[in-house]
């Protein structure tokens, strides 16, 4: 019988809309000449993400609430990059 066990799961996202990304999409689109959107269609398009945009802030935290309260899920990678992040290697 297993008194003390621990649940272990991990978030892993792919590029979320955050602060520094969005600094990084104004000085590309800066550097481009364009408007910040255009930049991110770039990026997007390059990487062949499925669903064509960033993360939200939001969509990562739902993972994590799930993670925190999910009690038979255990050893888990959940990828939060909209078909982004293709695997995780561990």
């Amino acid at each position: 019988m297993i008194t003390n066990a621990c649940s272990v799961g991990v978030v892993a996202p792919g590029m979320t809309r955050t602060p520094p990304v969005e600094i990084l999409m104004e000085q590309l689109a800066r550097e481009f000449g364009t408007d910040t959107r255009s930049p991110e269609q770039r990026e997007l398009s390059t990487r062949g993400a499925p669903l064509a945009r960033l993360g939200e802030p939001e969509e990562v935290a739902e993972a994590v609430l799930y993670l925190a309260t999910a009690s038979f899920c255990t050893g888990t990678i959940l990828s939060i990059s909209g078909g982004n992040v293709r695997a995780v290697m561990c």
